[in-house]
């Protein structure tokens, strides 16, 4: 569905394919996906981030993964569940309601 907007016939600037991606194909890659995931299902998600990548930036298949992130300013889907993990956990810890809920009162 968005590949006419993000394939190397498109109009659009690279900028704003990185857009669509970041608003539409990050957040569905990432749905989900936490610390506990496993490695094998992380890989096949980051196959098809650097399939999204490549189109994006029109970069060919041999060009390799570190270049893609390097040059869309994307972080790998490892870093980018680690982040999320990270602020999850820092956002819970912070919250009181939750911290109460948590602990019984004796």
């Amino acid at each position: 569905m968005l590949l006419p907007f993000l394939n190397k016939n498109s109009l659009l600037s690279r900028n704003s394919k990185r857009q669509i991606y970041l608003q539409y194909l990050q957040p569905i890659l990432t749905y989900q996906i936490w610390g506990c995931a496993a490695t094998y299902n992380i890989n096949k998600l980051q196959v098809l981030q650097n399939r999204a990548l490549r189109i994006i930036l029109n970069y060919p298949r041999y060009i390799a993964r570190k270049y893609l992130h390097r040059d869309s300013r994307i972080q790998p889907l490892n870093e980018r569940i680690r982040s999320l993990t990270a602020t999850f956990h820092s956002q819970i810890s912070s919250h009181i309601q939750i911290q109460q809920s948590l602990v019984k009162p004796k």
